[in-house]
């Protein structure tokens, strides 16, 4: 057992900087062979990397320092050394130090330990200088172990001994100083500095600036393990709302001043620094006095060992930090009111897109096949305007409820394969007749040449097309609307695609420019009366554009027209998707079909449009009815709507998915006025096969059923032909 603190003597060459040790001091330290302390020949070989520069300019200019030393077997240890004599050159500067080095014995060295995790500037003077500056000092202030104290704020108040609080600025920067003795070290004071940069920014804020005066002062304490005592400092006194003429507690009336559960933990974090010499930095809960009032602290801890390595000391700091606490539960339940807020939005949302969806589907449906039974004179005419006012009304819906996504951040994108060259024509070739009508010419010009086959979301591409288009016919008197694309950037897995919409139309005042792609905003009030329009589309189209790694810009000209530019970027595609919908259109089967719906308009007109198609389906009026009758029949084909009463779309999949055995399975297909890319991922891992939003157009209801087919090849089943 060790009785004696390990001394030694050292020699310091400044001009090679090598260092020179005792023999006795490497044997004490566990360096019995040259070859163990052949790495020993300068100061970075023993020192601490953290502590070898502050080390150094202690010692040239306080000629003392404290630093850790490395042992053998890799642990740290605290030492001092002292210049004890310098040997000039001619000049009369210092080429050779001599000196003592020794373990620390002291409790200064395990105050640095409990300060240099402290988020608060912390420093250790005397008036030599500063002692030690943790991370945050040394970040804050710029200071180091070492450094001078002259022309300092704290030079008086340390030269003349004594302890003050006061207001200062360090640096240039503003600071609060907390300069009180250190605890068994009547030389040596503890700075507490606390930066009021970030207090006069946080004024704003009435509960922050309370939380940052109160907590910036630190309270300061030990505890003798042997004899039992506990030290406070005055602040620690006013943190456990104790008064000083009262004294400091015993070790069992400081745990009855915590909650049951931090009492507990305390305990255990102390026996484990007394057995084990660990530190610990924890938060606990205060109960004090006997109206139980509850306070937070952030207490930090470590222990001191006497030469026998018994920790004999416990030693550390505690903060308020109620207001912090308060603000932190109050910013999670805000975090949490948020949370519940976005998640009604979104069921809002959902609901009102079935519930205005619903009804357009019949409208648009029905007037859609009448159209196509050949009426005459102006019913054909008075069905056209039904169908018509229909679209409109559904684009209207759309762009109210894609904006309120993107509001909620929800506006989601889908990968799939498109041809680049069909998608820009059939735009073209669906607003043509509208163009038409209105004596308008409509281009397609392709300055460039494109991959065929894109990979992205085609439906919002033709979104951003349909709008710009749209808009240049709507506010086109006369002339042509034409849709270039002008350039095409390609890489191994990028596309990076730029188009323009010209067209020869009213054009855009340059005052209302700015202020176009703002929500609700048209170039000039009156067109809203004149034109009509939610003027949402350039709003949602400039988000769809940055969403696929773009942007959308404009410029125009009163009277003149506009180009709109817009870029987006895309991944190669392939034409698989093509091919299969070319081979689905060859193919003539026919399906046992059946239609769980519980609207009956809707019911009718799904009905109407598989009758058109030549198909006829069995009715179920919701879930459960469909779970039972594909039980006592085997169908090809389940056209479910999610929302149905008794048992809604989603679970009556996963019913049929696991109570019926392979061989009767049936391709299901959601019917849905929720078109959001989250809920097409709740059908599929329902075990849904495919997936259409109402309205449902009579080619989309097309293409469903091919697919239907083509997914397990001809034939489905054998045991019929037809109904």
């Amino acid at each position: 057992m060790r009785l004696q603190p390990r001394l030694g003597v050292w020699e310091w060459d400044l001009r090679t900087n090598g260092v020179s040790w005792s023999r006795e001091w490497l044997q004490q330290l566990g360096y019995c062979t040259p070859m163990e302390s052949s790495d020993l020949k300068d100061w970075s070989g023993l020192v601490h990397p953290e502590d070898l520069l502050g080390m150094t300019q202690q010692l040239l200019q306080n000629g003392h320092s404290e630093f850790r030393v490395r042992l053998p077997e890799g642990a740290w240890m605290p030492a001092q050394a002292d210049v004890e004599g310098t040997q000039p050159d001619r000049q009369g500067r210092p080429i050779r130090l001599t000196g003592s080095i020794s373990e620390v014995q002291t409790g200064l060295w395990l105050f640095r330990e409990a300060f240099q995790s402290s988020d608060t500037s912390i420093l250790l003077l005397n008036r030599a200088g500063v002692l030690f500056a943790n991370s945050a000092a040394e970040l804050t202030l710029r200071l180091r172990g070492g450094d001078s104290i002259t022309d300092t704020p704290v030079q008086d108040a340390v030269e003349a001994d004594i302890s003050r609080n006061f207001d200062c600025a360090w640096g240039g920067i503003p600071c609060h100083i907390n300069l009180s003795r250190l605890p068994g070290h009547p030389a040596v004071f503890v700075a507490v500095v606390t930066d009021l940069r970030e207090s006069q920014q946080l004024q704003r804020q009435q509960i922050m600036l309370a939380a940052s005066q109160r907590l910036a002062p630190l309270g300061l304490w030990q505890w003798d393990c042997v004899g039992g005592k506990i030290s406070w400092s005055a602040r620690t006194f006013a943190i456990f709302n104790r008064r000083p003429e009262e004294g400091e507690p015993t070790y069992s009336e400081l745990l009855e001043m915590h909650t049951v559960e931090s009492r507990e933990r305390l305990d255990l974090l102390v026996n484990r620094a007394i057995q084990f010499g660990l530190e610990y930095h924890e938060d606990f809960e205060l109960c004090l006095g006997v109206e139980k009032q509850q306070r937070w602290i952030r207490a930090v801890g470590a222990a001191r060992r006497d030469s026998s390595g018994r920790v004999i000391e416990l030693m550390g700091s505690v903060v308020d930090i109620t207001d912090l606490m308060s603000a932190q539960t109050e910013l999670e339940q805000a975090r949490q009111r948020a949370e519940e807020a976005a998640r009604a939005k979104g069921r809002f949302l959902a609901n009102l897109s079935h519930e205005l969806r619903t009804p357009m589907n019949a409208i648009i449906g029905l007037s859609s096949l009448l159209t196509q039974d050949l009426p005459e004179g102006a019913q054909l005419q008075h069905l056209r305007l039904i169908q018509k006012s229909g679209e409109n009304l559904l684009q209207q819906i759309n762009e109210i409820l894609d904006f309120s996504k993107m509001e909620a951040g929800k506006l989601e994108l889908e990968t799939h394969d498109f041809c680049l060259p069909e998608c820009l024509a059939e735009t073209v070739d669906l607003l043509r007749p509208e163009a038409e009508a209105r004596g308008l010419q409509v281009l397609l010009l392709c300055r460039t040449t494109a991959p065929q086959y894109l990979k992205g979301d085609s439906i919002r591409f033709r979104q951003i097309l349909y709008n710009l288009m749209g808009n240049a016919i709507k506010f086109t008197l006369r002339g042509t609307v034409t849709l270039i694309l002008e350039s095409v950037e390609c890489s191994d897995n990028k596309v990076n695609l730029r188009l323009s919409v010209h067209d020869t139309g009213i054009g855009i005042a340059p005052d209302r420019l700015e202020h176009l792609f703002e929500p609700f905003t048209q170039a000039d009030p009156s067109t809203a009366r004149r034109f009509g329009g939610t003027g949402l589309g350039l709003t949602i189209s400039r988000a769809l554009c940055q969403q696929m790694g773009g942007d959308l810009t404009a410029v125009s000209q009163p009277d003149q027209g506009s180009c709109f530019t817009f870029r987006i970027s895309m991944q190669p595609g392939s034409p698989t998707a093509q091919a299969q919908r070319g081979l689905t259109e060859t193919l003539e089967r026919s399906l046992r079909l059946m239609l769980a719906e519980d609207n009956a308009v809707n019911q009718r007109v799904c009905q109407a449009l598989l009758e058109r198609l030549g198909y006829t389906a069995d009715l179920a009026n919701n879930g459960l009815e469909a779970v039972e009758a594909c039980k006592l029949k085997a169908y090809d084909v389940v056209l479910m709507d999610l929302q149905m009463p008794e048992l809604d779309g989603l679970e009556a999949t996963r019913r049929l998915r696991q109570s019926l055995p392979q061989s009767q399975q049936p391709y299901i297909i959601a019917l849905t006025a929720n078109v959001s890319n989250s809920d097409r991922i709740d059908c599929a891992q329902a075990g849904m096969n495919d997936f259409l939003s109402k309205p449902i157009r009579l080619t989309d209801l097309s293409e469903a059923l091919q697919r239907a087919i083509c997914s397990k090849g001809p034939p489905l089943r054998t045991s019929f032909v037809t109904e």
